[in-house]
């Protein structure tokens, strides 16, 4: 008696790595900060009735910065980020800078070294069967 698999049945296939959907932002997060200030300082000095709206709108500014401030992302130089969206690989980060990228993938960031590592050993000299000097020396380079 024999198993057959269904039809339906493929193997997986190797990913590919594709770049992460992300925006590079050098000056956000300064603007951020900026923008979350101002917005806990309407909170707290407002009073009134036109400034209660204002407390509103400050409020919804606040919320909505916190929830997006996940989102920043580090790349260090030598150093890849690996974004996964709930479990699916959504992309990698490879340029050395301040990202932001979707806040939900902050549990899932998978920091990845790119940097090359060597051991190069010393020459040493052997003879080979005949009685010939030979040097050998190896260079060996990986990464992680």
């Amino acid at each position: 008696m024999t198993l057959e698999q269904p039809e339906s049945f493929a193997p997986r296939q190797a990913h590919q790595q594709r770049p992460g959907q992300a925006y590079a932002c050098p000056a956000a997060l300064p603007v951020v900060t900026a923008v979350v200030g101002l917005a806990a300082i309407v909170i707290a000095v407002g009073t009134g009735g036109l400034a209660s709206g204002w407390r509103i709108v400050a409020a919804v500014v606040a919320v909505a910065a916190a929830v997006a401030a996940p989102g920043f992302v580090v790349v260090q130089p030598n150093e890849s980020r690996v974004l996964i969206l709930f479990g699916r690989y959504v992309g990698t980060l490879l340029e050395a800078r301040l990202w932001w990228a979707n806040p939900f993938t902050i549990m899932w960031r998978q920091i990845v070294s790119l940097r090359v590592r060597n051991f190069q050993s010393e020459r040493i000299k052997v003879n080979d069967a005949s009685g010939n000097p030979i040097e050998i020396a190896a260079v060996v380079v990986w990464r992680v």
